[in-house]
């Protein structure tokens, strides 16, 4: 555990060396991209998040917060499915529930992932999600769950719609409420915060300013 976390502070180091180099205040990759600003206590964030792909050695650690019903937050996995394939051993991805108030249906789909947690994964659940995005409020949340591989969805609808707080959805608000950050996706790579959705033309030299 100390080596890991040693590994993370250093590979936070690195990239803050890249990124303010590359994008550093008063110089933007176009006009109309500002440079992204590091995130204090972004550990914290880490931590509050539940991972969907690649190791914990990985150097460069994506944190997302996200919700099921936001169509940006859609696109945006598709992109990093393609990622995670392209630097398998390099790149983490972390997603953190932030479900928008006015998302009913995203608040129910982060509850349904929480009640299935020890069932299946968080990417299988995503990739089922985000790909039939538009069927949220149609099909039952065991349906879902089937698609994705549960082999038990034994009070899971009950679960998603049940009232009581989740830990991992309450930390997440917390953080976009901490952070002030009102949108999704928001994007953090190693505790950077890009103001738009990072597109692979960034992400590349970080990955390899690092491996």
């Amino acid at each position: 555990m100390v080596i890991s976390a040693v590994l993370v502070v250093c590979a936070v180091a690195m990239t803050s060396v890249f990124v303010y180099k590359q994008l550093r205040p008063g110089v933007s990759a176009s006009a109309q991209t500002p440079p992204p600003e590091k995130v204090p206590e972004w550990l914290g964030i880490l931590a509050s998040g539940r991972v969907v792909a690649g190791g914990d050695s990985a150097k460069v650690k994506l944190v997302v917060l996200t919700d099921f019903e936001c169509p940006a937050c859609r696109v945006l996995h598709e992109r990093m499915r393609e990622w995670v394939i392209a630097y398998p051993d390099e790149l983490q991805v972390i997603y953190v529930h932030h479900p928008l108030r006015y998302h009913r249906l995203g608040l129910l789909a982060a509850r349904a992932s929480e009640c299935l947690r020890n069932s299946i994964t968080l990417q299988k659940w995503s990739d089922v999600v985000f790909a039939q995005q538009d069927s949220l409020g149609k099909k039952s949340w065991s349906q879902f769950a089937l698609e994705a591989g549960a082999t038990d969805t034994t009070g899971i609808d009950s679960c998603a719609s049940s009232t009581n707080p989740v830990a991992a959805i309450e930390a997440g608000l917390r953080v976009g409420e901490q952070e002030k950050l009102t949108g999704t996706p928001t994007v953090l790579v190693n505790g950077w915060n890009f103001s738009r959705p990072i597109s692979r033309v960034q992400l590349d030299p970080m990955i390899l300013e690092l491996h």
